[in-house]
């Protein structure tokens, strides 16, 4: 058994998570608000936490661990550095089709409020 776990930005994932929250059900707080009514929103980027279970279940060569940002920034290495990892043949990855597949160009994050530098530094 193999695992594979892709994390973010603990702070850029609780600023999605209001993005999302803020979306779909109309809530009208803003982010310092939610975060005060939902500290489990950064409790859930404490991935030390979350991880040492598997990270004492699973040999340390069985477990991938990678950073949304960089799948984000290019997916086709991130695919590639994942089928290495579960020992599959390699495969071209079309960069159109990625984009399409993963939604990795999503206008609705575009729109998303940006996060201040100062609100970042606070969390």
């Amino acid at each position: 058994s193999k695992v594979i776990v892709m994390v973010c930005d603990p702070v850029e994932r609780a600023h999605i998570h209001w993005w999302h929250e803020r979306c779909k059900y109309n809530t009208r707080l803003n982010f310092t608000e939610f975060i005060q009514k939902n500290p489990k929103a950064l409790q859930a980027g404490l991935y030390a936490e979350h991880l040492a279970p598997w990270i004492e279940a699973f040999p340390k060569n069985q477990i991938l661990i990678l950073r949304g940002e960089d799948f984000y920034a290019d997916p086709k290495q991130i695919l590639l550095q994942v089928t290495k990892f579960l020992n599959l043949p390699n495969h071209k990855f079309d960069p159109i089709r990625l984009q399409i597949k993963f939604g990795l160009s999503c206008p609705a994050n575009e729109r998303r409020i940006p996060m201040s530098l100062q609100l970042r530094l606070a969390l």
